[in-house]
């Protein structure tokens, strides 16, 4: 019989479900991957702090004078920075850079820039059904590197 695709709502739940279990459910091509809470967070710390460093601005801004332009808001609390833990993110940045080169790429072009699934598996030569597994494979690389830490 045909399994009928999950929708966003369902796929919601069961991330808040997951959540209190310490997974998180990754909605990838032709499924869902399941991967530890902590290392999704330690990882999307680690790409809001690679973003710049890699000329990839979180806001997309030019560095123009223009780009550069901050205009006053009248609340003050739209303008709030998220402070990241620069030990936990160098932590990370150490693991991340010593994955093998597929790993590494799957990483960051998924987290960092931010790159469509089926745009990342044609460039590193991964069939698209298998993409679950290798960026999973990679996670779980990482998490492992960062218990040894």
């Amino acid at each position: 019989m045909l399994e009928r695709q999950k929708t966003r709502r369902e796929v919601q739940t069961l991330q808040d479900r997951t959540e209190e279990w310490g997974a998180i459910t990754l909605l990838v091509p032709y499924g869902l991957i399941r991967c530890p809470a902590e290392t999704i967070m330690r990882i999307s710390d680690w790409a809001r702090w690679a973003r710049p460093r890699l000329g990839l601005d979180a806001h997309g801004r030019c560095a123009s004078a223009e780009g550069r332009y901050e205009s006053g808001y009248p609340d003050a609390e739209r303008n709030i920075r998220l402070e990241v833990d620069l030990n936990a993110v160098l932590q990370v940045e150490r693991v991340v850079t010593r994955l093998q080169k597929k790993s590494k790429d799957i990483v960051v072009s998924h987290f960092v820039k931010g790159d469509e699934p089926f745009a990342i598996a044609f460039r590193l030569a991964i069939p698209k059904a298998r993409y679950g597994y290798y960026l999973k494979k990679s996670i779980l690389m990482i998490k492992n590197n960062l218990t040894r830490v």
